[in-house]
């Protein structure tokens, strides 16, 4: 038996080589290119998810209520400053009265 090609077999061979030689360099750059993706992905998601533990964070240090002892701190703290400022305040003379309008101490005539 005698297996006849067509004249133009191997050419049409090498061109079919040709295409599916690019087509496997397509394929290995789309699969570097993806796995970058991943990657940037992945880096992506560690960011967002250490932004919301640290929002978790700070909505459960909000919802934290103060100890009553805490508390009580801060009142004594502020009656503290309230007592000073009462304090400098009371121990200034009041300032004359504008215009230099006093009134005279003696009779008047």
């Amino acid at each position: 038996m005698k297996i006849v090609l067509h004249p133009d077999f191997l050419d049409r061979l090498f061109s079919v080589n040709a295409k599916l030689e690019t087509i496997v360099a397509k394929i290995d750059d789309l699969n570097t290119k993806v796995s970058e993706l991943q990657t940037a992905l992945d880096t992506e998601q560690e960011q967002i998810q250490a932004a919301i533990a640290a929002l978790q964070a700070a909505i459960d240090q909000l919802n934290t209520r103060p100890t009553d002892e805490q508390l009580q701190s801060v009142i004594d703290n502020l009656d503290a400053v309230r007592s000073d400022l009462e304090s400098t305040v009371q121990s200034e003379e009041p300032p004359p009265p504008p215009g230099g309008t006093e009134e005279p101490s003696g009779p008047s005539a």
